[in-house]
């Protein structure tokens, strides 16, 4: 298991991901929207963003399998209690969903990641 993304809530960043098929970069370039979705288990969803909606928060290489999520300081606000319900740090599961023709409802991808928010 790879180490968890790290984003802290006080300062601007970003992180990226590699979507895979069979090894390789996928070409996602026929995507629609994407969205990166944050979690708590059983799959309980705590926020997302897409592309369509909150395209500022993407800079994405799609046709190389590349979702790069971009936050600033003021991204998480409005769920900052939800994402860190104590202390000064937790851990939450990540997927990335993409949309396209074929799958309009979304396609989660099968490689969820987990993203720790520290304060």
């Amino acid at each position: 298991m790879s180490l968890p993304e790290k984003v802290h809530l006080d300062y601007d960043g970003s992180f990226q991901r590699t979507v895979t098929e069979d090894g390789a970069a996928k070409d996602l370039s026929s995507a629609t929207k994407v969205a990166i979705e944050f979690y708590t288990d059983p799959g309980t969803v705590i926020c997302g963003f897409n592309t369509t909606d909150d395209g500022d928060n993407f800079d994405n290489t799609l046709a190389s399998g590349i979702v790069k999520f971009v936050w600033t300081s003021s991204t998480f606000t409005s769920y900052e209690s939800s994402l860190i319900p104590s202390g000064y740090r937790n851990r939450v599961n990540a997927r990335i969903v993409i949309y396209t023709e074929t799958h309009t409802n979304g396609y989660v991808i099968p490689d969820p990641f987990v993203v720790e928010f520290r304060k």
